[in-house]
């Protein structure tokens, strides 16, 4: 019997499970029929492929709806043998159309911001993404880094439970909450009064220090000991990654991926004029608007101190005011619209 297309988004049981379910059904017979859809198996891919070694004739059933990816996924995604890991990347499929709607909620919202428009809840993606797989924020974004970064090897033994979720993360990211002093350099004030200007209350500096703060005055933020990376933000932030990679871009790929995702509403993003890079493009076709400053941004050491940077930098505003994000960094160089 032939294989509907639409049970092909979970996977077949490993040779261990199916063995288990064969011997089952050997047992105690078919207990749930097989769901045909067209005349082709839409649910019950492993429980046919048993009656038929074990020449037993399954009972069968019609799914008569318009929804069969959602059908396989509701009737197969919460079963015991699907791990946390598998979990997230089944949810990790509807990341596409969790993202389109977020970017629809984005394109409705009016040039000049409010302050209650701004606390208004967006479509938040990765709580969409934690929600659908039942796990939490942190493991969305781990698994999606293994599911980048790691070998089928390493995919394989988190399924099979010989490497855990998290010792597969330190193995793909080992750098994460171990970056230096020396990419530790941070924000003059007076960027920082533009920014509160444009966006009002910051919700979160993601790559910052409890002192630094104090001149920020973010509601949350992480450090190089208690890393952002892999944790919610919130609607408004502002970033100065560290500047040193792979951090740099993996802050920035951070911050892309949530304003994409929704949770991000506005921010503001300064970083090297790195205009030629994946990441650069990457930040600058998402974004709203940009300021090229008529000077190198002097920024500031662990003490205070003004460093003398080799090259010029970018300021680059994501979020619908754009307009008043050119108004008030104008003074400090040219400002493009994006959008």
């Amino acid at each position: 019997m032939d294989i509907h297309p639409a049970a092909n988004c979970i996977r077949l049981m490993t040779e261990d499970e199916y063995t288990a379910l064969r011997d089952d059904i050997a047992l105690r017979g078919l207990l749930q029929p097989i769901v045909l859809c067209g005349g082709k198996i839409l649910d019950g891919r492993n429980r046919h492929k048993a009656c038929v070694e074990l020449g037993i004739g399954p009972a069968t059933t019609t799914y008569m709806d318009d929804d069969p990816v959602g059908y396989v996924k509701s009737m197969n995604v919460k079963r015991r043998h699907l791990t946390k890991y598998e979990l997230v990347v089944e949810a990790l499929k509807d990341e596409p159309d969790i993202k389109e709607r977020a970017k629809e909620q984005q394109k409705r919202k009016p040039e000049s911001v409010s302050q209650n428009s701004v606390k208004q809840k967006p479509i938040d993606t990765q709580k969409e993404l934690a929600t659908k797989a039942g796990v939490s924020h942190d493991t969305v974004a781990k698994v999606k880094a293994i599911e980048a970064k790691a070998d089928p090897k390493t995919k394989r033994a988190i399924i099979d439970g010989d490497i855990t979720i998290n010792a597969a993360y330190k193995k793909v990211a080992p750098h994460v909450g171990h970056n230096s002093g020396e990419s530790e350099w941070y924000t003059p004030q007076k960027y920082i009064d533009a920014a509160r200007l444009v966006m009002g209350e910051i919700d979160c500096d993601p790559a910052t220090t409890e002192a630094v703060n104090k001149r920020i005055k973010a509601r949350k933020l992480y450090t190089q000991e208690r890393t952002g990376l892999g944790k919610v933000w919130g609607t408004t932030v502002f970033m100065n990654p560290p500047y040193k990679q792979p951090l740099v871009s993996e802050f920035c790929n951070a911050f892309a991926d949530k304003y994409e995702g929704g949770e991000i509403v506005q921010g503001i993003v300064l970083i090297n004029n790195i205009t030629e890079t994946d990441i650069g493009q990457r930040l600058l076709n998402l974004c709203s608007a940009a300021c090229f400053p008529n000077e190198r941004v002097k920024f500031l050491d662990i003490n205070g101190k003004p460093g003398a940077p080799l090259q010029g930098q970018m300021i680059i505003y994501f979020g619908p005011a754009g307009m008043t994000f050119r108004s008030v960094f104008k003074e400090f160089g040219t400002c493009l619209a994006a959008k």
